[in-house]
């Protein structure tokens, strides 16, 4: 065989043959093994090339006759993507961006939970007032230090009596009393605001025991309330000066207990136990890591009632659920989430 520049003929025989030996993945050897060394490869003229007219090569040049780009065939879509009309439908497994888990965070239970307690989704209205206790109301929250101390301690008792009427109240009863804290100098409203709902509670048998078709809607008003003013001053981290006890931890504390009460009942209602497991899907961490000792006798007093036989069967589908719950650290996996929540698949 001589060596030097071939013909057109000759390259293409020469180049089916290289093509009858394929680039495959670790196989170089073999490649070399059957082309001689002295042989420049040469795409078979069936190939398009894409030539710029500016690439430099260092051996000979071939020139082909091109033809134009053979335009790429439009794959038609798989059977699956047409309806029987002929449309085209886009499976749920081709839709762009991220799937959500089936996982059940805090976040997820929000809609549901706030439903659930009735609280708003924006700070609402309070409803009307006397004239006189709406001005009360209307002072505070305009300049709490241009006040005297027994105004806004009066200011207090009024939000409070409202919020505990109904849980549609705590939110934008919370929020009132938020705004109050962050403009005053001193920590009247505050000091004030912790003492009434420590008294509240103290008294709950007289002022929020009334039991109304199994349930006590006022206790659960006034837990709505707790668990908004605890949020409120979690997101704002208020803290008081030079107290053994911060704001927060002594709402989640009158929280817990309240929690405790609704579990504790000789029989406890289906919406007492929802709004139980919503309170906890909030705050359970917390309460985790603040008062473990608090949380260990709320769990105890919710695996009582589970066991309780009479309870009823959607009343102990949630507090095995909360009991879930907490064994998976406060986050239910997707085959729990699948089972409680059917609808969810």
């Amino acid at each position: 065989m001589v060596r030097g520049r071939f013909s057109t003929s000759d390259m293409s025989a020469m180049g089916l043959g290289y093509a009858s030996v394929g680039l495959q993945h670790s196989r170089s050897a073999v490649l070399h093994a059957q082309v001689p060394p002295h042989y420049r490869p040469v795409m078979p003229p069936q190939v398009t090339l894409n030539t710029s007219g500016d690439t430099t090569h260092s051996g000979p040049r071939v020139h082909f006759k091109l033809h134009g780009a053979i335009p790429e065939k439009k794959k038609s879509p798989p059977s699956s993507l047409v309806n029987g009309n002929g449309k085209s439908v886009r499976p749920q497994s081709f839709t762009p961006g991220l799937k959500r888990s089936k996982s059940l965070t805090s976040a997820d239970a929000l809609a549901s939970g706030m439903a659930a307690l009735g609280l708003a989704a924006d700070a609402g209205d309070l409803g009307t007032f006397p004239p006189e206790i709406q001005e009360c109301i209307d002072k505070a929250l305009e300049d709490p230090n241009a006040v005297m101390a027994r105004t806004l301690m009066d200011a207090v008792g009024h939000l409070v009596s409202r919020a505990v009427e109904s849980p549609r109240y705590a939110l934008p009863a919370a929020r009132r009393c938020i705004a109050v804290v962050e403009r005053e100098t001193g920590e009247t409203f505050l000091e004030s605001l912790l003492n009434t709902c420590q008294q509240w509670y103290h008294d709950r048998d007289k002022l929020l025991g009334a039991m109304v078709g199994g349930g006590r809607p006022r206790l659960m008003a006034f837990l709505s309330f707790l668990l908004e003013m605890y949020c409120q001053l979690r997101r704002r981290a208020i803290q008081r000066r030079g107290a053994s006890a911060q704001p927060g931890q002594v709402l989640l504390t009158l929280i817990c207990k309240c929690c405790e009460d609704c579990i504790r009942q000789p029989v406890p209602s289906a919406s007492d136990t929802e709004n139980l497991f919503f309170v906890l899907t909030y705050i359970g961490r917390d309460l985790e890591c603040q008062l473990p000792g608090d949380l260990e006798r709320l769990l105890t007093a919710v695996r009582d009632a589970f066991l309780n036989t009479s309870a009823a069967p959607s009343i102990r589908r949630t507090l095995l659920q909360l009991i879930e719950l907490h064994a998976s650290r406060w986050q239910l996996p997707g085959c729990a989430v699948l089972y409680y929540y059917p609808s969810s698949k």
